[in-house]
């Protein structure tokens, strides 16, 4: 089933209001309610998905995201949600625990083999490498982390690059390992035993990256020319 169809529906029953516009609008237009209203259904359809919560996980993650910038300065932050407090220890104490060192944040990269650009999580140090680093909150990465692998795989082959003069420079002196990049997962819940477990793995970006050359080979295979008919 579509998510944001699912959410709509879940956002409709949620908020009745929206059921009662839906239906006033079923009511004066019949069959041509979708025609003659494209504008107020697309503010329904926005607010149902609203009232569903679609947006929490987008705007939770961000807020996870810089409340470790912020942790990554050294500071506790001055304004703590409640309900992040224990996701965010747990991210402190499990970089200070593995002794991770952060290098750099929200560089910004571009992979010139790969026509790609972004910003990357972090640049960090561990173990004696310099490595690239993501921030994942849930634990789904670490159960599915093929697209994380790829994902941080690309930005090891990056060089950053200045927007204004149109400059590329090397990620950082000495290189950055294109062997390992590091998955820092941060809990959204706590785990059977009411405890808040931050997980940080260590990914195979030699893999991902050949993962990734794969993933381009596809592409192009889909290139193929038009069939000639000849019946």
């Amino acid at each position: 089933m579509n998510w944001q169809a699912a959410m709509v529906a879940l956002g409709i029953v949620k908020e009745r209001s929206l059921a009662a516009r839906i239906a006033s609008l079923l009511s004066k237009d019949g069959d041509a309610a979708y025609s003659r209203n494209k504008t107020a259904l697309r503010d329904i359809t926005e607010r149902a998905k609203a009232a569903a919560g679609a947006g929490r996980p987008a705007d939770s993650g961000t807020a996870f995201h810089e409340l470790a910038e912020v942790i990554d300065g050294g500071r506790w932050p001055e304004y703590m949600p409640p309900e992040i407090d224990g996701p965010m220890r747990a991210y402190a104490e499990a970089m200070q625990r593995a002794g991770v060192k952060v290098l750099d944040k929200e560089p910004f990269l571009v992979v010139d083999e790969i026509r790609c650009a972004g910003s990357m999580d972090r640049l960090i140090s561990l173990d004696g490498m310099v490595m690239a680093a993501d921030i994942k909150t849930g634990t789904n990465n670490s159960r599915f982390p093929l697209s994380v692998t790829c994902q941080t795989a690309i930005y090891a082959h990056g060089e950053r690059y200045n927007v204004e003069d149109d400059t590329r420079s090397p990620l950082w002196p000495g290189g950055v390992s294109l062997d390992t990049a590091l998955l820092i997962e941060i809990p959204r819940e706590p785990n059977k035993r009411g405890k808040y477990e931050c997980g940080l793995y260590k990914l195979p970006i030699d893999l991902g990256w050949r993962a990734v050359q794969l993933a381009l080979d596809v592409r192009e295979m889909r290139k193929m020319p038009k069939l000639e008919r000849i019946d």
